[in-house]
Parts: C-alpha cells; structure tokens; sequence
C-alpha cells in the first residue's frame, strides 16, 4: 500500500495560457466539485475508493473550511458547460498553504490541464506574497510524478537543497 508523501515549492510569478477561461473557486461549487473529483479518480485521504456521496461530502467540507481556510482568490476551476472540466483547491492551515486537490475529467487528463490550474495557484500565491505551498500525494503516483515534474520537491529534499547552497 503507497504512503502519502507531502511536497514543497516555492511560489512563482509565470505566464499564463488557457485554454478555456479560469474562475475563482467558490464554497457554491461543492457538488460540481465532488462530481468532478471522483469521476477523476482523485485520491482522498483515509477514504481508499470513495463513492460518489463521500467524496461531495468532502468537497463541501473543503470549501466550507474544515480542513483549513479556502484561499479563493487562489483556488481555480475550468468550467464548460457540462460541468467542472478542472478544479485545484487551495487553503491555508496555520501558516501552511496547502493544495488539497488538484483534478481534471479524465477525458481532458495529460492535455496540458493541470499544469494550467497549478501555475494559476502558484501565480495567485505569489501575488498574494505566500512563498511556499505543499501538496499530499500519494507515493509513486501519477499525481506525484506531476507535482515532482513541475518542481516540487519532498521536505527532505528541499533541506538538503538550502544546505547544500550554504556549503
């Protein structure tokens, strides 16, 4: 069984190109959301194969702020007209800034989706003059792969890194 594995970044201005026009996030947006994260699969802490039901559950609980403040102004969805084609979900807990869940339909999946959602995140972050940002995944995930691909790095690694610019 894969362990969940929390990575860092630092946050970043960058060009933003998308497809199809970004909106804010919004505590509206549960049901579309819980719709969209399990018909992508989207893994959830503690809950191995969600259903359908806990999975909206979840979404509203995020927006609502049970697992930390919704930074809306820094959480993105892609909508069409059938629905949520994307969403990434950002809160802070404490003074930690976490992305809870970044998904798309599965049917868009590896067309250039995600990485759009999370350079707007990181972009709005930066804005918002928040350096850092931490995602849970799950270990030797495709959704590790990504995060580890656009820059993110575990904790430990990240550490060794500012050691080693010190040296």
């Amino acid at each position: 069984m894969d362990h969940w594995q929390t990575l860092h970044m630092a946050t970043r201005l960058g060009v933003l190109d998308a497809p199809y026009p970004l909106r804010y996030l919004s505590i509206d947006d549960g049901v579309d959301l819980g719709r969209l994260l399990h018909a992508a699969a989207a893994p959830l802490p503690n809950e191995p194969t969600p259903t359908l039901s806990a999975t909206i559950d979840w979404a509203f609980a995020a927006l609502q702020g049970d697992y930390g403040r919704l930074l809306d102004a820094c959480s993105f969805a892609i909508e069409t007209r059938s629905g949520l084609l994307g969403a990434i979900v950002v809160v802070k807990q404490a003074s930690t800034v976490k992305i809870l869940q970044l998904a798309v339909a599965q049917a868009f999946q590896n067309q250039q989706f995600e990485p759009v959602l999370l350079s707007a995140a990181l972009n709005a972050l930066a804005q918002a003059r928040y350096p850092q940002v931490q995602v849970a995944v799950l270990a030797n995930s495709s959704q590790a792969h990504f995060f580890t691909a656009q820059g993110f790095m575990l904790a430990e690694d990240v550490n060794d890194a500012s050691t080693s610019n010190h040296d």
